[in-house]
């Protein structure tokens, strides 16, 4: 599934013209995979692709940006415990920061 923002309605912030598209396909990607999960369907999002390609093969006009591949499928073995990340978790501390970024 290719996930596509429509430019000529983009919400752009005034102060520094930072387009919120990317950020709103990815929360409409994120509720596409828990609901395909939830009715057995796995999923990844891909990121990482020539979007050219993609508006070549596809006939998609120049304001539509394809932004977010969506690939669903049906696993072949079940899926993975949930409880795996009780055991293979980053420490919060290791990823979160408090009140200031530090290395």
């Amino acid at each position: 599934m290719i996930i596509c923002r429509d430019e000529r309605d983009a919400l752009v912030r005034e102060f520094d013209n930072k387009c919120s598209g990317d950020l709103d396909i990815g929360i409409v990607t994120d509720h596409m995979m828990l609901a395909a999960r939830e009715k057995g369907i796995g999923s990844v999002m891909v990121g990482l692709f020539d979007p050219r390609i993609i508006r070549k093969e596809f006939n998609l006009p120049d304001y539509i940006q394809p932004t977010a591949i969506l690939i669903l499928g049906y696993p072949k073995k079940e899926f993975a415990d949930a409880d795996r990340h009780l055991t293979q978790r980053k420490l919060m501390s290791e990823t979160v920061m408090m009140e200031k970024y530090t290395e």
